[in-house]
């Protein structure tokens, strides 16, 4: 399974290679993407998870396949993803956290900004944990508003951003 992305040139991108070094190795279920929300790490703990879940996330997630993971974009995760683009392209809105059911799994999302050795913001590391699991409900893909993160209604404040987001 490819673990990293590369850039155009077929070497890794320095950010790329920052972000992909720690998490094979990091416990928990860790997901990275870069500012431009591709994908760029997954670990073993999540692939895990995404497979042994496979039949749900494919249901809530059309095309999921997670051989092909690593630089595709996050959008195909959300619902709504100009909310999401919204909130992950400013390093000041973390740490974020919100609860997703995909099927009858209940996971709480932990979100991170990731940053190089200048401090420039270069992406998002999100912490997958399952919740709960519940009776299943085939194709159903659903976002919580958790309330843990104070920039909720500063988001839904912004032009264009009313009534955008988890409700």
């Amino acid at each position: 399974m490819q673990m990293g992305l590369e850039d155009g040139r077929g070497a890794q991108a320095p950010a790329n290679r920052a972000l992909q070094s720690e998490t094979p190795k990091t416990p928990g279920n860790i997901m990275t993407s870069n500012r431009d929300l591709a994908i760029t790490s997954v670990n073993h703990p999540l692939m895990g998870l995404i497979m042994e879940n496979l039949d749900a996330f494919r249901q809530a997630v059309s095309g999921l396949e997670p051989g092909k993971l690593i630089g595709s974009s996050i959008d195909q995760f959300h619902r709504d993803p100009a909310y999401q683009r919204y909130i992950l392209s400013n390093p000041r809105n973390f740490p974020h956290k919100t609860v997703i059911t995909i099927a009858s799994t209940r996971f709480a999302l932990d979100f991170h900004a990731l940053f190089n050795e200048n401090g420039a913001y270069i992406g998002v590391s999100a912490a997958w944990e399952v919740t709960k699991t519940a009776p299943a409900r085939p194709g159903e893909f659903d976002i919580e508003d958790t309330g843990f993160s104070p920039i909720q209604e500063r988001i839904r404040a912004q032009p264009g951003m009313a009534g955008k987001g988890p409700k």
